[in-house]
């Protein structure tokens, strides 16, 4: 399984925990594998990689080799994050960008940004990075102006020194549900992954392990991007 996350990174640590228990309760040995989202895409569909932790609902539409498994384990904010200083504001989601002439960075192979951006955002105004830190530290330094992502990541990040006080977020720019996918000649493992993370969600166990990476203090967060279904 295919894994986007920092791997030293409680939102790695947290997922981790939540397929590990999955893939136990299969019968399946879980092997979890790190690199950028764009390569994920293009390992995905060439069954390189049997499934990866998080994707959006359509996905399975962009790439047809790929099964949803029909149990969210994420509420995502996609959020636009800026400096402190610059004291910007977003408030109407992805059409905030249309009218303003702003450097937009997003990282390369998440899907739901990269529609979006490039609906409402020109073409030279548009950049991507591979990372979440190569992001950060772009518009830290003044390289873009707005840097796009998942809050699930940037929260963490915005706790600690290098960014405290300096980055902060600026708007929300879409909430969405994350799945679970895997590649289609493994169809017959869907169900049972249904079955058990149906039951690992009514026992709790999803938020109990966000808690767990993430630390007590982010029991309200981790609270808030469990989702509902």
């Amino acid at each position: 399984m295919h894994s986007s996350q920092d791997p030293n990174s409680p939102t790695s640590d947290w997922l981790k925990r939540v397929y590990a228990e999955l893939f136990r309760r299969i019968g399946v040995p879980l092997e979890v594998v790190y690199f950028p989202g764009q390569r994920a895409n293009v390992a995905a569909q060439a069954g390189d990689i049997d499934g990866q932790f998080t994707r959006i609902y359509d996905y399975q539409k962009l790439f047809k080799d790929q099964l949803r498994i029909n149990v969210p384990v994420i509420k995502l904010n996609t959020v636009a994050y800026a400096r402190v200083e610059d004291n910007l504001f977003l408030p109407n989601g992805w059409s905030s960008f249309e009218s303003l002439n702003l450097r937009i960075d997003y990282v390369r192979g998440i899907v739901i940004s990269d529609l979006n951006l490039k609906q409402w955002v020109a073409p030279e105004n548009l950049t991507n990075s591979t990372d979440l830190r190569e992001g950060l530290l772009k518009l830290k330094y003044n390289r873009t102006d707005v840097f796009v992502h998942g809050n699930i990541a940037v929260e963490p990040a915005l706790d600690g020194e290098e960014y405290k006080d300096v980055l902060t977020a600026a708007g929300l720019m879409d909430v969405t549900l994350l799945y679970p996918y895997i590649h289609t000649r493994h169809f017959e493992y869907a169900p049972k992954m249904e079955s058990a993370l149906n039951q690992m969600k009514q026992e709790g166990l999803l938020l109990q392990y966000c808690i767990d990476a993430y630390g007590e203090d982010y029991r309200l967060f981790c609270r808030s991007i469990q989702p509902l279904e």
